[in-house]
């Protein structure tokens, strides 16, 4: 059993049976991979939606919440982001009011602070993803898929 994350951010159950590229399933890259999307879908629909965020504005309002004042080639290289994207980024972000770019010494090198607002919003944001985490492990069908792929990695490894 796998599960998808409905238009209402409600997890759902649904029965996938292993690609068949996966050898009968003795990969776990594509689980994996399926876990990974089905979770950050699920953090799109109940943490960031609601603060009307995409994904790469979470990313980098989290970065600079964990390292204020970090420089913008360093977000750039942490988050494996281009500098053009990343500038498009925070270009998004200062237009909300919630990041401030501050020009350092030469003017040449750029820090990255969070605004008040900002500050405000990655504390809703981080409790409401960390809520996001919580109920997706615990739905029947997040846990049965956290179940499957754990057997998956238990029939590859064998006993430790």
């Amino acid at each position: 059993m796998d599960f998808h994350c409905t238009s209402r951010g409600k997890l759902t159950a649904v029965d996938l049976a292993p690609a068949p590229e996966t050898a009968a399933g003795r990969s776990l890259i594509p689980a994996m991979v399926r876990v990974a999307q089905l979770a950050q879908t699920y953090l799109k629909k109940n943490a960031l939606t609601p603060h009307a965020l995409d994904w790469n504005e979470f990313l980098v309002l989290r970065v600079v919440a964990v390292e204020p004042g970090i420089r913008s080639s360093r977000a750039a290289s942490r988050l494996g982001m281009n500098r053009a994207t990343l500038s498009g980024v925070v270009s998004r972000l200062e237009d909300r009011d919630l990041i401030r770019r501050e020009s350092v010494d030469d003017g040449v090198r750029v820090e990255l602070n969070l605004t008040q607002t900002g500050i405000e919003v990655w504390r809703g944001v981080s409790r409401d993803a960390a809520e996001a985490e919580r109920s997706f492990t615990r739905a029947p069908a997040g846990q049965r898929t956290l179940v499957a792929l754990a057997r998956r990695i238990g029939g590859l490894v064998g006993p430790v």
